[in-house]
Parts: C-alpha cells; structure tokens; sequence
C-alpha cells in the first residue's frame, strides 16, 4: 500500500521507481540517507523537481524511527 525506496541510484533507478509508485497511485517515500546520487549533469536536482512535481516524499531514516 505504500513504497519506501533506498539504494543505487538516487537520481536514475531509485528515482524512476518511485516516480512509477505515483504513477499507479501508490504513496511512494525515498529514505535520501540510505541512497546515493550519480548526479550526471544535475541529475539529482532534475528528479528532485520531479518529485516535488509527482508527490513523491524524500525522507530521512530517523523519521521512520520515530
């Protein structure tokens, strides 16, 4: 019912797998601490907007904790 992401990479396959989570209208949450960016040409900054744009939520593992 909900898709919290992690892992490799943050601007390329964990950012277009939670971009599919919105588009099948499942919450979708990237832990931003538990990934890392490539950041070819802005990359990273570039699926940011598209989160912002999509509803995707960047989080931080300490906020799962509680």
């Amino acid at each position: 019912t909900r898709v919290f992401l992690a892992g490799l990479a943050y601007d390329f396959c964990v950012g277009y797998s939670a971009l599919d989570a919105r588009r099948v209208g499942l919450p979708a949450f990237v832990l931003r601490d538990a990934c890392r960016a490539i950041d070819l040409n802005g990359s990273a900054a570039k699926i940011e907007d598209e989160f912002a744009r999509a509803g995707v939520s960047v989080i931080e593992c300490a906020t799962l904790l509680g």
